[in-house]
């Protein structure tokens, strides 16, 4: 099994594997809706995050550290480790450790970052070691196991002329922190991709050919004891590419794979490179077509451990619409061939989908409502309404605000509702098979 450390993502988007691809707005169809607006208050939003007791004393430990000198946290953008308080285990001693990322209050948006290392000693937190970061900014936070202990990674808004990003490498070796390697890189993926306990490095990164012409490769850098990460070996990436999202590692049958999205114009596609063995190889770059849509990751959208391509295209009812909604289909990329899995409407706002019966293909459509955050699936020989898909505060559902609505979902303080219209035409469902293609994409 491949335990796959996800790295550059989407940041605080409420979707996991899902981008903030509008696909929502007016259009001219005109449904009337017949519920009410959605309220409620942010002021929870707003308060800072309270510190733990062991925070408290980290806190306390850097600041004393640092002479009482005035800092404020830096939290990173992305991954598993979003605090700025970072407890790990580093150094394989009793007691942890804890990576802290700050700036002294004066420094500017352009200041670089400083991390500090704490060790948790019988006397209590103490600095092991506080340097500055090469970047302005940290994307996020990896904890690696090496073949001789563990180590953590830090990507870093670089500020260096090359324009990429910054992955810095260390280790904690008694009181001193130790950098063990660092790469330039448009994106990554860092985990144990061949199943032997180890993790390696998968980067995307721009090199120069014999020739100096620069091109995108993708590389598999691997640790070697006396030499740390060398590249095992990499494969070429379309050049015709010119914006990453992201690159998304995945477990296949036992064998890696790795998503890389990207736009080609203003178009998304998905590059996919298999690792077998030592060996990379980019299974899409000789095809020739990629299934593309304006802004859709690739996912396991089914849940089968496989990840998905979409493809999107105008809903009917939408051509020529300056922000139509999208029919989504997904596909698999199976021996050179793009098989569709199925299709539905992606709600990327509230991060669900609707899956599409076969007979629906051109016959149904479905109007979005902004202000009620209700999409309104429409029959669209006669001009009905089928049914209706809304996402409602928990508090108001429980409040008895929607009669004739019933519940699909609860996820966090959002209720996902459903509302038969007239369950009657070609198209109608009923209210259990309404249930059965509800998708929650959120993770």
């Amino acid at each position: 099994m491949i335990g796959v450390k996800k790295a550059a993502g989407l940041g605080l988007a409420l979707l996991t594997g899902l981008t903030l691809f509008a696909g929502c707005g007016e259009t001219s169809l005109a449904i009337e809706s017949t519920v009410g607006e959605i309220t409620g208050g942010v002021e929870g939003l707003l308060a800072p995050p309270r510190l733990s007791e062991e925070q408290n004393a980290i806190y306390d430990a850097l600041s004393s550290h640092l002479s009482g000198q005035s800092m404020r946290l830096v939290y990173p953008q992305e991954g598993e480790n979003l605090s700025a308080f970072i407890l790990c285990e580093l150094d394989g001693t009793e007691g942890g450790e804890a990576v802290v990322f700050y700036e002294p209050s004066s420094a500017s948006a352009a200041s670089p970052v400083k991390m500090a290392v704490l060790d948790q000693r019988e006397e209590g937190w103490q600095v092991a070691d506080d340097f500055t970061l090469e970047g302005s900014g940290v994307q996020d936070l990896s904890i690696l196991t090496l073949i001789d202990g563990p180590a953590f990674g830090v990507g870093l808004d670089y500020a260096g002329d090359s324009g990429s990003n910054l992955l810095c490498l260390y280790r904690l070796e008694g009181e001193e922190v130790r950098q063990i390697g660092a790469f330039t890189f448009q994106e990554k993926s860092i985990g144990d991709f061949t199943g032997d306990g180890i993790d390696d490095l998968l980067l995307l990164y721009t090199a120069d050919d014999p020739v100096g012409q620069s091109s995108a490769q993708a590389g598999l850098f691997r640790w070697q004891e006396e030499e740390g990460f060398v590249e095992i070996d990499s494969c070429p990436v379309n050049p015709d590419m010119g914006r990453y999202e992201r690159l998304l590692a995945a477990d296949e049958d036992g064998q890696a794979r790795f998503y890389l999205d990207g736009y080609r114009g203003n178009t998304m596609v998905t590059e996919v490179i298999r690792l077998t063995k030592d060996t990379l190889e980019n299974e899409t770059i000789s095809l020739g077509e990629y299934p593309q849509r304006p802004g859709l990751l690739s996912m396991d959208v089914n849940g089968d451990g496989l990840v998905e391509i979409p493809s999107q295209e105008p809903l009917p009812g939408y051509t020529g619409e300056e922000a139509p909604l999208y029919l989504t289909r997904w596909y698999r990329l199976e021996e050179g061939e793009y098989h569709p899995v199925w299709s539905g409407y992606v709600n990327s706002q509230f991060s669900y989908q609707f899956i599409f019966p076969e007979e629906w293909e051109g016959k149904v459509t479905v109007q979005w409502n902004q202000t009620t955050n209700e999409a309104v699936f429409i029959q669209m020989e006669d001009g009905y309404p089928l049914f209706s898909l809304r996402a409602v505060p928990v508090s108001d559902w429980l409040a008895g605000k929607y009669p004739g609505y019933q519940q699909l979902l609860e996820r966090g303080q959002t209720v996902f509702l459903m509302r038969m219209v007239t369950g009657t035409g070609d198209c109608a469902l009923t209210a259990a098979e309404i249930r059965e293609r509800f998708c929650d994409l959120s993770g």
